[in-house]
C-alpha cells in the first residue's frame, strides 16, 4: 500500500489485530473473575490446580483447548485422542451426528468457533462421557471432565459464543479474513468498514448499558463487564488509524480505491 503513496497513519497493517484484541479482552474479564473468586471454587476442585490454570489464559481458553485436542480429526491417530470413539459412540447410539466435523482450530476466530461448537454438541460430549470415557485415564480427559460439567464454563461459552455472533464473526466477515474472504461483499472498503464499526459500537454500548444497569443475574453482569472491554478494545485498536477517527463529512470519498489490505 506504501506503493500507492498512502499514508502510514492511514494503514490497518493487520486486519486480524483487531479480532485478537476482541479475544484478549473477552479473556481478560474472565481470568479477573477467576482470580477474584478462585480456580478452585469455580471449577469445584480441590486438588490438581496447576491442571487448570495458566499465567496467561483462562479457565475458558484453556477448556476449549483442552477439548479441541481431545476431540479433533488432526489429532484422531494420536493416543490420546477420542475422536473416533465419540463418533462411532454416536452412531452407535443412534445419534445425529450430522455436521460434526470436530474441534478444528483456525487463525482467527478460533475461541468464538470452538465455544459455539462446544454448546452445539455439550449434551452428547457430556453423555459420552458419562457412558463410556474412564476419565482417570490421562489428564487430559480428566481436565476436559471437569470443564464439561462445570456451570463457570458453560457461562463463558455462552457469552463467548454471543460474541461471536455480535462480534467476531461479522468482523471476519467484513474484513475477509480466512474463508470468508472468497465471497464477494460490497461493504469491505474502508468507507464500509467505517460504518460497520461506527455502527456495532453503538449496538454494543446499548446492551452493555441494559446489562450493567437492570441485571437479571450475575451472568448478565459479567457480560456487561466483557463488552465493556471489548469496546475499549476495538475503539484502542481503530483510535491507531486516522481515517476511522474522524467524522463521516471529513472521510467522504478518502480512500475509495485503497486496499483493505496488502491481499487487495
Amino acid at each position: 500500500m506504501r506503493n500507492l503513496g498512502i499514508d502510514p497513519s492511514k494503514i490497518l497493517k493487520c486486519c486480524a489485530h483487531i479480532i485478537l484484541g476482541v479475544d484478549y479482552a473477552i479473556d481478560k474479564v474472565f481470568k479477573n473473575t477467576e482470580q477474584k473468586i478462585g480456580v478452585h471454587n469455580l471449577l469445584e476442585v480441590t486438588a490438581g490446580e496447576r491442571i487448570f490454570t495458566s499465567p496467561s489464559s483462562s479457565i475458558h481458553t484453556l477448556g476449549l483447548i483442552a477439548i479441541a485436542k481431545l476431540l479433533s480429526p488432526s489429532h484422531a491417530q494420536h493416543s490420546v485422542s477420542l475422536y473416533n470413539d465419540f463418533k462411532s459412540w454416536m452412531a452407535n447410539n443412534g445419534l445425529k451426528a450430522d455436521g460434526f466435523r470436530g474441534f478444528v482450530a483456525n487463525r482467527f476466530g478460533r475461541i468464538a468457533e470452538l465455544a459455539q461448537e462446544y454448546l452445539t454438541w455439550r449434551g452428547s460430549i457430556q453423555a459420552f462421557f458419562n457412558a463410556v470415557v474412564d476419565i482417570n485415564s490421562n489428564k487430559l480427559v480428566l481436565a476436559v471432565s471437569t470443564f464439561i460439567q462445570n456451570d463457570w464454563f458453560t457461562c463463558c461459552s455462552e457469552i463467548y459464543s454471543k460474541m461471536g455472533e455480535l462480534m467476531i464473526f461479522p468482523m471476519m466477515e467484513i474484513l475477509g479474513i480466512d474463508k470468508r474472504g472468497d465471497e464477494r461483499n460490497a461493504d469491505r472498503t474502508w468507507a464500509g468498514v467505517k460504518g460497520f464499526f461506527d455502527s456495532k459500537l453503538v449496538d454494543l454500548n446499548e446492551l452493555m448499558v441494559e446489562r450493567k444497569e437492570h441485571p437479571r443475574s450475575g451472568k448478565d453482569r459479567l457480560e456487561g463487564a466483557v463488552i465493556e472491554e471489548v469496546i475499549d478494545a476495538v475503539k484502542n485498536q481503530l483510535s491507531k488509524t486516522d481515517y476511522f477517527t474522524r467524522s463521516e463529512g471529513e472521510t467522504s470519498g478518502e480512500m475509495k480505491y485503497a486496499p483493505l489490505t496488502n491481499l487487495g
